[in-house]
């Protein structure tokens, strides 16, 4: 292909599982900006802002380390448009559909749906040639009994909003495997900013369509704006990036599913919220999964048996 060469042994490396780690710590922060946003915007102006903040953040140290990374192997700007076309359109699917399920979710129903990706992340990769281990299996059903105990509070019927975040699931599963097949191949901090700006723009057309935005009230709410762009997006998006290259998608996705964890955290923190021993215990679960993956996913990567 002429692209970068995919670096070795990344599913065991602890410089990639501590940027998958980031990651889900900052969007742990997010759940807070995305609520506090949606207060007076409605879900597609918010997405629309936030992912165009993230675009200009990322837009100048990608363009400014383009030079470098060619000279390092990296495919050029018309190759590289593809994996930022089909990364961004993805991405854009999945955080319309969760913007648009908080709106009418409970915050813990949300959790526990928007979580199935790790799930359908080890499913999705069947049928892409890259199957899972039986561990790995087993780390997906310990880290999807404590999310259930972590986040579900509330049985009830399935709403419109739960089901717009099990979709929002599928799609973000259907992610993480692009992420995984471009990341290896093509200058990830371009990558990132592609991806971003694609869902930028189509967050924003989707708007120009649906909504009414009050640019006043946009104004008002520059802050949740600012943050949830820069962090959530801007860093957050391109860690995974990053991090993800070489590794297996089940592994990043578990690593990656603490969000819901550090959500919880910042939630007491930030908001107050008590976390109950339910919710204690379900935690330790999901750490517990996360942390047998990443290194079962490493041995599993050096004995060649699962396909990075």
């Amino acid at each position: 292909m002429g692209g970068l060469k995919r670096p070795p042994g990344v599913i065991g490396d602890p410089r990639g599982a501590l940027m998958l780690l980031t990651t889900a710590i900052i969007w742990g922060t997010g759940f807070v900006a995305q609520r506090m946003g949606m207060r007076q915007l409605g879900p597609l102006t918010y997405g629309a802002a936030r992912f165009g903040i993230a675009s200009a953040t990322l837009g100048v140290p990608a363009f400014l380390m383009r030079r470098a990374r060619l000279k390092a192997g990296a495919l050029t700007l018309r190759q590289s448009l593809r994996g930022g076309l089909i990364c961004g359109m993805i991405m854009f699917a999945a955080c319309a559909t969760q913007q648009i399920g908080l709106t009418t979710a409970s915050a813990g129903k949300a959790g526990f749906l928007t979580a199935l990706y790790i799930v359908l992340t080890p499913l999705i990769g069947i049928p892409l040639g890259k199957p899972s281990t039986k561990a790995m299996w087993g780390a997906v059903a310990l880290a999807l009994a404590g999310m259930a105990l972590l986040c579900w509070r509330d049985a009830g019927a399935l709403e419109y909003g739960d089901i717009l975040l099990i979709i929002c699931a599928a799609i973000y599963a259907a992610h993480i495997h692009a992420v995984a097949r471009f990341a290896g191949r093509i200058d990830n901090l371009l990558l990132s900013w592609m991806q971003t700006t694609v869902c930028a723009l189509c967050t924003a057309a989707s708007m120009i369509i649906f909504e009414r935005p009050v640019w006043a009230d946009v104004a008002a709410s520059w802050k949740p704006i600012v943050y949830g762009g820069v962090f959530p997006v801007g860093i957050a998006y391109t860690l995974q990036v990053f991090g993800q290259r070489g590794a297996h998608p089940v592994v990043a996705s578990l690593i990656m599913s603490l969000e819901a964890v550090f959500a919880a955290v910042f939630g007491r923190i930030v908001l107050g919220e008590v976390m109950t021993a339910r919710q204690t215990i379900g935690a330790a679960m999901v750490f517990a999964a996360s942390a047998a993956a990443t290194l079962l996913g490493g041995r599993a990567g050096s004995r060649g048996n699962v396909s990075a």
